[in-house]
């Protein structure tokens, strides 16, 4: 995440077929980078994400 953010740095999340439910969320200035891993949950549909930044 390098360069200038005049709005802030932003995590966004969608959810659903059709993108029906997006979540957002302002990230510190200080934060340079996020790792998202994402497998498959027991369930059918069900994917399971954890997102680290730092």
């Amino acid at each position: 995440m390098h360069g200038p953010y005049p709005e802030g740095k932003w995590l966004q999340c969608s959810y659903g077929m059709l993108n029906e439910i997006v979540l957002s969320r302002r990230l510190d200035d200080s934060i340079t980078v996020c790792t998202i891993e994402g497998k498959k949950g027991g369930k059918a549909g069900q994917n399971v994400f954890s997102v680290e930044c730092r």
